[in-house]
């Protein structure tokens, strides 16, 4: 953000203004009095000429800046709107404008009628309230007082971000200086850099024989548009040169940072081939030249040289029609706010024989507030949601940057007849209600594999991070007792997730990194596939390292006063590393179990071979030993699976568990694992 604000102060600077977060609010207030007498007359969406002197109310005018493509602005909003409705009858009157010249007005009003803006909305195609005001980002709000003095710029609150967001704001900058504007008191605070997306100055850029169409058209469709086009995941198009010119502030910033093209994979160390088939980071020398191009006049050039458009995305298909799909039988209703549970839907397939499937492709209907979506098989006689394991595997996923799986020939996924497709769906409230029903498109394959493809994760789920521990550790084991072939990975981990690492223990010992992701980014999970498939021999072990930042310093943190433990929302964590695989050998029938869930089914094994009477619970009649009585915390007699898995941390020190107790009191053997409760290895600091 220091290169946008010092657009910013430049762009005031030019205007007679200087007004910079050291400034004092009553010295700079005098000096930008008539800024708002500067901007001309402009025309609102509705094409009402007016200026925005006459806009403002008797007490003071916001100005918010606003767009319809940036998704934290379209976040932002409606907390926004919130201050509107509860300061407008308090004399401060609100304008919306819309810096990018490729929103449309229909798409403007469709979300100012959505989100119950009151005020007028112009868009600033000509650039003359940007020429004036100097936006660093599409997120920024200016409050004049009374007297049209400017007494704030920067960021409404903090809530949302261009890479986090928090259930609530931790600080309302815009509210605090209304009530203080309203009071006819001085604000306490003058600046605070903003987020959004990035604007640039109205200014002459220096000039560069990089054109467009020559050079730059084919990085971008290259490492872009695949997302970034109409029907696409990402909130815009980029895919035209009027759309790469309209965001080009926010291309540049984030090419920058390296947060765009979203890919977290470290480089593979000793080869400057990527392994990973859908890399999509930007080369050194093609960054060198987009942002080169990015800092100069834009030529064009020769448009004969441009890249052929990529096909069409037809009915939301990007692999093409599929040969089924499979739809939620019902659309989900999701609210406007707050933070909302998973919830899951099942739908019928309706298949009479085993069929073998080539590629999946997860579609949801509102996209703009689904952020992933799990689809498990449900076999017969899975009922409730326990039953389905999330560790273990999963049929098709949509996750931030992965929403399409296919395999080549020879490899397939297997969906047995019978099967219930489970959908468990997460959604994110954006400020404005939506209605889901997403949908599964399946492509079968022309005929049986010669490798059936299936999914495992590896885990940890007896971890509590610290509250404020800022680079917490936890490891989790998946051993191989057959040879196989790794085909993808996929590390998630949740909003305090940091770094995450995937490495192959050989059977000698000796350690191979297979995938390092310095900066995990919650809002991105890949799924990392490899280029050839990665042999991996019988008797191996991954291990599957992450760290987590339960720390102020994590903008995505919730709550960094809280201890956090294994848990299916955001605020708490998951440590799950899966791999897609496939059967080197002929053994095709063993499934790969972690130690962690190899635990649980210990743990569920030994509860059901005492529970007698099969109730789900245990008495004293079917389990006389001491051990009863700590174990009964609410002192009723009998043992949930909850009260009862405190015995998992004997099996975890070696020590005597319910199998080795056998309810008789008999001392027997338990797991050489690390000392830690509720059993399993102790994740470590380093």
């Amino acid at each position: 953000m220091k290169y946008a604000w010092t657009i910013g102060l430049t762009g005031l600077m030019v205007a007679g203004v200087a007004f910079s977060a050291g400034a004092r609010p009553e010295a700079a207030a005098k000096r930008t009095t008539s800024l708002l007498a500067r901007i001309p007359s402009v025309r609102d969406i509705s094409d009402r000429q007016t200026t925005l002197s006459k806009l403002a109310g008797p007490k003071g005018l916001v100005v918010a800046f606003t767009s319809t493509s940036c998704p934290v602005t379209k976040r932002q909003l409606a907390n926004i709107a919130q201050l509107e409705d509860q300061f407008r009858a308090k004399g401060i009157n609100f304008v919306y404008v819309n810096p990018i010249e490729t929103d449309s007005a229909s798409d403007a009003s469709r979300v100012a009628s959505s989100t119950g803006l009151n005020g007028r909305y112009i868009i600033d195609t000509d650039k003359s309230i940007s020429r004036v005001l100097a936006p660093r980002t599409t997120a920024e709000v200016f409050v004049f007082n009374g007297n049209q003095e400017l007494v704030y710029r920067g960021a409404a609150d903090d809530q949302y971000t261009v890479t986090s967001s928090l259930p609530k704001p931790r600080n309302q900058w815009l509210l605090s200086t209304l009530g203080a504007v309203v009071a006819g008191k001085k604000p306490a605070t003058a600046n605070v850099d903003p987020s959004g997306c990035a604007l640039e100055p109205v200014s002459a850029p220096p000039k560069t024989a990089i054109t467009y169409y020559d050079t730059v058209a084919p990085i971008i469709q290259k490492n872009c548009v695949s997302c970034h086009r109409e029907g696409g995941i990402a909130p815009f198009k980029l895919d035209t040169i009027a759309d790469v010119k309209s965001h080009a502030a926010m291309i540049k910033q984030t090419v920058e940072q390296g947060t765009m093209p979203p890919w977290q994979a470290a480089p593979a160390v000793g080869t400057t081939k990527s392994p990973w088939v859908n890399d999509c980071s930007l080369q050194p020398a093609d960054k060198d030249t987009l942002l080169t191009w990015l800092s100069g006049p834009r030529a064009l050039g020769n448009i004969a040289k441009a890249p052929k458009p990529l096909p069409a995305i037809k009915d939301g298909w990007s692999l093409g029609k599929p040969d089924m799909i499979v739809t939620m039988p019902q659309p989900l209703f999701v609210p406007a706010t707050g933070v909302l549970p998973y919830r899951v839907m099942d739908a019928e397939v309706n298949i009479t024989e085993d069929k073998w499937v080539q590629s999946v492709e997860v579609v949801p209907s509102a996209k703009q507030v689904v952020h992933h979506v799990l689809i498990f098989i449900r076999k017969p006689g899975q009922f409730s949601v326990e039953d389905l394991n999330e560790r273990a595997s999963f049929f098709a996923a949509y996750v931030p940057g992965t929403s399409t799986a296919a395999w080549p020939e020879g490899l397939a996924k297997k969906l047995p007849k019978g099967t219930v497709l489970r959908f468990q769906m997460h959604y994110t409230t954006n400020g404005t209600a939506a209605t889901d029903q997403t949908k599964l498109g399946i492509r079968f394959a022309s005929k049986a594999p010669e490798h059936e493809i299936k999914v495992t994760g590896a885990s940890n789920t007896r971890f509590r991070i610290p509250a404020g521990d800022p680079n917490y550790k936890v490891v989790s084991s998946l051993p191989i007792p057959m040879d196989i072939k790794m085909t993808a990975l996929m590390p998630h981990m949740h909003v305090r997730g940091k770094a995450a690492k995937y490495e192959l223990v050989m059977p000698d010992g000796t350690r191979k990194l297979l995938l390092d992701v310095p900066r995990y980014d919650f809002n991105w999970q890949h799924t990392y596939r490899y280029a050839e498939p990665v042999m991996v021999p019988k008797n191996s072990r991954l291990e599957y390292t992450c760290w987590f930042d339960n720390s102020t310093a994590n903008k995505n943190n919730p709550d960094p006063k809280r201890e956090v433990p294994w848990g299916p929302q955001t605020f708490d964590e998951m440590q799950l590393g899966y791999i897609e695989y496939y059967a080197a050998g002929k053994d095709n029938t063993t499934e790969l179990v972690d130690e962690d869930q190899a635990m649980d089914s210990m743990f569920e094994n030994m509860f059901g071979q005492i529970d007698k009477n099969a109730d789900g619970f245990v008495t004293k009649d079917e389990f006389q030993n001491p051990a009863f009585g700590l174990l009964d915390k609410d002192r009723d007699g009998k043992l949930t699976k909850d009260e009862a898995k405190v015995i998992m941390q004997f099996i975890g020190r070696g020590g005597s568990g319910f199998g080795g107790l056998g309810g008789n009191g008999n001392r027997g053997g338990g797991r050489g694992r690390a000392a830690f409760p509720f059993g399993g290895g102790a994740p470590q600091k380093p």
